[in-house]
């Protein structure tokens, strides 16, 4: 039985009063996918509540459906050797990242393009477009092979690769039912080189493509102010990863202990009171984080360095890679221009990666390479609001652009014209869910603009 209580996203911004069911098995689910799915009501897949948009709030009366309960391996499978070799995990919609990456690490596997923070559902990431880093790969929606997926009447309908449904249903915003099952295709656990260095902004700007060119995985940092990028280049290696002494070890705890304390208590303080303090700060803090080295590490490993992540706003866009220097002179200006009045709305790091194309008819790298940058802030920071307007303004100009569906964005008008095939997956839609009981306001009107 459903629980009517108030359900909150991880930063407060989102919330809605609910009735809450909070299945643990395939059954239950589809009991109360059946129970909620009356007459005219309405109902919302929850993950973990690690989106800003809208995704899930629903008007009172309507329901919610966790998955946390939902959260087994359901399988772990291997096909072909040699070259035509390929691995692949099955799991419940509902386990964590974190989660996933403890069971593929553990049998020698590692995942494609998975998020870096650690604490999103798996469902939650596919069905938003969240993304790793890899020129060669997409967005973690990417690998999927198979969903298994419980539609308005309690029927498990399963699609698999090539079907002609997949490119609409791995990532859906969780329109099209609710997601039981995901099976992802994954690679044999390799190593990476690793090459951490900072390189001026000037060079970075001029020389994109090349740079983009030269590594198959590019993920890079900007603290504002700073005159220089802060990179992680990295390529597979066939050489034995490096081993890390107990002093590397004890180095690496503390330093994730010191950003994790400038992150929740330092920055939040002086963004409220002292911002004119902030420049001072984020460069003590970019000397804190950005270690200059050259390592050999496990790709799990590389892909998931971020233990630590605090409360913040976040804006993030998809821009074409073509455009990638456009993008992030936008966003350097625009702080700059902010500073040179003195205000400080952003006080966490611009952030990039590079993900190659995918096939998802609303996943923002659709059919082409792709920068995803974004902009993070401290919970509290005066004035974020309308720098992000501003700056969404600008990146939502650049030919191509289109938004990170789980992140702050504001430009609904615009969305038809940035996904191309949104007709496309909006005829899926309708025919899956007629009666719309897998959308909220937000969806069918902002995001879908249905009649």
């Amino acid at each position: 039985m459903p629980t009517t209580r108030e359900w909150k996203n991880w930063t407060g911004n989102q919330s809605c009063i609910a009735d809450v069911y909070t299945p643990t098995s395939l059954t239950e689910l589809q009991t109360a996918v059946t129970n909620a799915a009356t007459g005219s009501r309405r109902i919302r897949p929850a993950g973990t509540g690690y989106s800003w948009t809208p995704l899930i709030p629903l008007p009172s009366g309507n329901s919610i459906i966790e998955t946390s309960g939902l959260n087994r391996l359901l399988g772990i499978r291997s096909t072909g050797s040699g070259p035509t070799e390929r691995h692949f995990v099955k799991v419940e919609a509902g386990m964590k990242m974190s989660e996933l990456i403890a069971i593929t690490h553990g049998n020698g596997l590692t995942l494609r393009s998975p998020t870096l923070f650690p604490w999103p559902s798996i469902a939650g990431a596919i069905s938003t477009g969240s993304h790793g880093v890899g020129k060669s790969g997409g967005c973690f929606s990417d690998s999927i092979t198979e969903l298994q997926i419980v539609d308005a009447t309690g029927a498990v309908r399963t699609v698999s690769e090539g079907d002609a449904e997949m490119p609409a249903a791995k990532v859906a915003l969780g329109s099209l039912g609710m997601i039981y099952s995901i099976e992802l295709e994954v690679s044999k656990e390799f190593n990476v080189y690793v090459d951490k260095r900072n390189i001026a902004v000037d060079r970075t700007l001029a020389e994109f493509d090349d740079l983009i060119a030269s590594y198959e995985y590019v993920e890079m940092f900007w603290m504002p102010g700073a005159d220089t990028f802060y990179f992680l280049l990295m390529d597979p290696s066939e050489a034995h990863a490096d081993e890390w002494s107990f002093q590397r070890k004890a180095e690496e705890w503390l330093n994730t202990q010191v950003q994790s304390r400038a992150a929740n208590v330092w920055v939040p303080w002086i963004a409220k009171n002292a911002p004119s303090l902030t420049p001072v700060l984020t460069k003590l803090a970019g000397g804190t984080v950005t270690e200059v080295e050259k390592e050999i590490i496990p790709a799990s490993d590389a892909f998931h360095f971020q233990d630590a992540y605090s409360k913040n706003w976040d804006i993030a866009y998809s821009i074409p890679a073509t455009h990638a220097s456009q993008a992030w002179s936008e966003a350097i200006d625009l702080v700059a221009a902010y500073a040179a009045v003195g205000k400080y709305p952003i006080n966490y790091a611009l952030h990039g990666r590079f993900v190659g194309p995918g096939d998802g008819y609303i996943a923002p790298n659709y059919d082409r390479h792709s920068l995803y940058i974004e902009a993070t802030t401290a919970i509290g920071t005066p004035g974020f609001q309308a720098f992000f307007d501003e700056l969404e303004s600008r990146w939502a100009a650049i030919p191509g652009a289109r938004p990170h569906w789980g992140k702050h964005f504001s430009r609904y008008g615009d969305l038809p014209t940035m996904y191309p095939k949104m007709n496309d997956f909006k005829a899926v839609r309708q025919a899956w869910d007629p009666n719309r009981h897998f959308l909220n306001p937000w969806l069918e009107n902002d995001v879908f603009a249905l009649p």
